[in-house]
């Protein structure tokens, strides 16, 4: 059996236990380094936000990330059925949570730079040293894996659809199109008053 039977036979039957896993993960990975380059890069804006403040935003963001990914899940399947898409919202949803593991895989070194601001640890960057080398690894990580996972989802998306990487490509596109309505008609709202 190829890599594509074994990843498809993967989706339909595969352990599912680490899916959830991997979307919190992937959520509280990008939430932290929000938060580092708020602390880092707008001290001044953020300033007057509690501790408690952003604890509950590192609480509260990988479930709204697992929340997201299911509705993205269901808009991969809607708008892959106009492609020839033959994938299912589980399938989809396990699609995602493997693309996004590199993601969640470095969530740990990202929350650990992440509390260690928000405790009052000096800008790694200003500090220099080691800790501006740690800095710099972690945020190199986190961007490679990035990188990574978007690559991983056109793989993974193609294979829980059953079709080729381009049509995947334009899968994820017609997949954001909803949300993107919904923020230029909010953003259009906005402006009028």
């Amino acid at each position: 059996m190829g890599p594509r039977a074994r990843f498809r036979a993967y989706l339909e039957e595969g352990d599912r236990r680490w899916v959830m896993p991997a979307l919190l993960g992937s959520g509280l990975a990008h939430v932290s380094s929000q938060i580092v380059v708020l602390l880092t890069q707008e001290q001044k804006s953020v300033a007057d936000v509690p501790h408690s403040g952003w604890y509950a935003y590192l609480l509260v963001w990988p479930f709204l990330t697992a929340l997201c990914a299911w509705v993205n899940a269901i808009l991969l399947r809607f708008t892959g059925k106009f492609l020839g898409g033959q994938g299912n919202v589980r399938n989809l949803l396990t699609a995602l949570g493997w693309s996004v593991m590199p993601v969640a895989v470095g969530a740990p070194l990202v929350l650990a730079e992440a509390l260690a601001l928000i405790q009052g640890a000096a800008d790694p960057e200003q500090v220099g040293g080691l800790p501006k080398a740690a800095s710099i690894v972690v945020s190199l990580f986190f961007g490679a894996t990035a990188i990574l996972a978007l690559f991983r989802v056109v793989v993974s998306v193609s294979e829980a659809q059953k079709f080729g990487k381009l049509r995947a490509c334009g899968n994820l596109v017609l997949s954001i199109l909803p949300a993107l309505a919904l923020a230029v008609i909010a953003v259009a709202l906005g402006a009028r008053g």
